[in-house]
């Protein structure tokens, strides 16, 4: 039913109207809404739906059949749908409009991820109501040629038109009103404006749409910087069209470097490459996993080196025999730790062992080093967490409150919320296998990150940069089967920045843009590379400028800009050329007519 309610009391004031199966069947009405004019009331097990427009019920929409209702169309192909329309069924004279719904699925549910699930058509039908008939041209306004494609369509329908080759189109037996009319096409400025059908007859509305162009004065960027210097380059961006060009600029990372946080860049099954249902520990060096292993129990347990890919490279003993070997590994910048038993042993990715620790904390079954505070962080699956210095002196510990079950401890110095020690543990949830949480080791409260959606049981976990230069991740060994997962943490994007991010150029305008690549606290002999990518309303929708920066240790080539006016220009430029002799200097100066005579410091012309 529809019931009048009085706002200012919240009081229903009267029963407006009312719906009832006149069917004598049991299928109660079930469900209501309201499209912004109609009232809809569902039957319940029919697929019947009733519609209530100003009070007057549209009984099924009996006014127009579509015929097939249903059917399949193949790839490339096509299909004829016929919309006969039944004036008689009809319950008054007017406008009277519905939306044709087509509910789209692949035959026999080969799939379930359809970029578009349903298509909504308006079905407007005018009884003995005055209508008109539009069409027109649409052209470019540059060059008043015809364009094909453009669609034009009204603003609160599900109502549109397409030109053709000649760039036409034509919609007749439109009722009468005004239309807010919205005409796009690819590489061309959208257009709005507001039609008004005041008379029935023919209107002609020709349009011509404005475009704009994107045009940088480079395209590629490129330096060689030691660490902890900068260079910003100037460039411009032309508008050459005949409209104003909206843009807005993102950073890009190359391959997998560009996920989002938590995306799994890589999940391996390394167990069956190993031939070992043991895998436990994992640290990641200079984009190498190393893995330790029980060796399926036997007497010589081992370290494998995978790739980045996960591929098996070799393998080396660990150090000492045991039923599992070392549980946990981590990388303290020079060796690689490991503990069997209380004995840490510290060992080159060669597989040399280099150092060994013997600790007095009650376990090493989980371990990280802490470069922030140069000691080893411990743990059992179900103890408190453990500090032990590099001689093996325990430290202060962190009480674990809860049921928390350890498998694996990583240490993130520059963890956004200073909750640097992560835990990999059991999902404390049903249904949840694995979840991490972090730590601040000064005041020991711990916190949940993120319940993981992977089956399987926690190993060892390491997060790090080594994966790639451009990535902090979280590398860790999920066991049954036993594998390399890498989940993204971070996306290091702060070594190219470009000035400014959004904005507006006019037609026939240009305007300036900074980039500038920053080797500040970049690893030496590293090659990072990104793009920025400009979205903008421009022909083609998106430019590409490629970013490259070299970061190197020692004098590197390098860049100065000179300011020079009209007439005489006194520059000290400080630079090292690789060619001291002074014709050859500024000889592209000569060459291109910019300088014809220089002073050098002894007064010599």
């Amino acid at each position: 039913m529809q019931i009048d309610i009085d706002t200012e009391e919240w009081e229903a004031v009267e029963q407006a109207q009312a719906w009832r199966n006149n069917d004598a069947s049991s299928n109660w009405l079930d469900g209501i809404g309201h499209d912004g004019y109609n009232i809809w009331v569902g039957t319940n097990q029919t697929d019947v739906m009733k519609v209530v427009d100003d009070g007057i019920e549209e009984s099924y929409i009996k006014w127009v059949m579509p015929e097939p209702d249903e059917g399949v169309v193949e790839a490339d192909g096509s299909t004829d749908i016929t919309l006969t329309f039944i004036p008689e069924e009809a319950e008054e004279d007017g406008v009277h409009e519905m939306y044709l719904i087509f509910e789209l699925s692949e035959p026999d549910e080969e799939r379930d991820d359809l970029e578009q699930e349903q298509i909504i058509i308006s079905v407007i039908m005018s009884l003995n109501s005055p209508t008109a008939n539009v069409s027109g041209i649409v052209t470019d306004a540059a060059t008043d040629n015809p364009i094909e494609g453009v669609k034009l369509e009204i603003a609160d329908h599900f109502f549109a038109r397409f030109t053709d080759e000649n760039g036409a189109y034509s919609a007749d037996n439109i009722p009468l009103g005004n239309y807010e009319v919205t005409v796009t096409a690819a590489d061309y400025l959208p257009f709005t404006e507001e039609v008004q059908l005041e008379e029935e007859g023919d209107l002609e509305w020709n349009i011509a749409l404005l475009h704009s162009e994107f045009t940088p004065s480079q395209d590629e960027f490129e330096v060689a910087l030691e660490p902890d210097l900068s260079y910003t380059f100037d460039f411009e961006v032309e508008n050459g069209g005949n409209g104003p060009l909206t843009y807005s600029a993102t950073r890009r990372l190359l391959g997998g470097a560009n996920a989002d946080p938590w995306d799994i860049r890589i999940d391996t099954n390394a167990e069956e490459a190993a031939q070992d249902n043991q895998l436990n520990g994992l640290v990641v060096v200079d984009g190498m996993f190393y893995v330790s292993g029980g060796n399926n129990a036997e007497d010589v347990n081992k370290i494998y080196v995978f790739n980045g890919d996960g591929e098996l490279q070799r393998e080396f003993d660990q150090f000492h025999e045991s039923r599992y070997g070392m549980r946990d590994l981590t990388w303290d910048g020079s060796l690689i730790w490991g503990a069997d038993g209380t004995t840490l042993y510290g060992f080159n990715t060669d597989g040399e062992l280099i150092e060994t620790v013997e600790g007095q904390a009650r376990s090493y079954r989980s371990l990280t080093w802490d470069p922030d505070h140069e000691l080893f962080w411990s743990a059992d699956v179900t103890s408190d967490i453990f500090s032990t210095d590099p001689e093996g002196n325990e430290g202060d510990g962190i009480e674990v409150v809860g049921d928390t079950r350890i498998y694996g401890l990583s240490y993130w110095a520059d963890d956004p919320d200073g909750y640097c020690l992560y835990v990999f543990s059991r999902g404390e949830r049903e249904g949840v296998d694995i979840q991490v949480n972090k730590v601040n080791v000064e005041d020991g409260d711990m916190v949940l990150v993120r319940e993981l959606g992977v089956d399987g049981r926690p190993g060892g976990i390491n997060i790090t940069n080594q994966y790639d230069v451009y990535s902090q991740v979280l590398a860790g060994i999920v066991q049954s089967p036993d594998r390399i997962v890498v989940w993204q943490l971070e996306a290091r994007r702060d070594w190219f920045q470009i000035d400014p991010e959004a904005g507006q150029i006019a037609a026939g305008e240009s305007a300036g843009f900074q980039l500038t690549l920053d080797a500040t606290g970049l690893p030496v002999d590293n090659t990072f590379e990104g793009e920025v990518v400009f979205t903008h309303d421009g022909v083609g929708g998106e430019t590409i400028l490629s970013a490259t920066l070299d970061v190197v240790e020692g004098e590197v080539h390098t860049f100065r800009d000179l300011d020079l006016g009209i007439g005489w220009n006194l520059v000290s430029a400080n630079l090292q050329p690789d060619d001291e002799d002074v014709e050859v200097i500024m000889s592209d100066l000569v060459d291109a007519g910019l300088l014809i005579m220089m002073k050098d410091g002894a007064g010599h012309f």
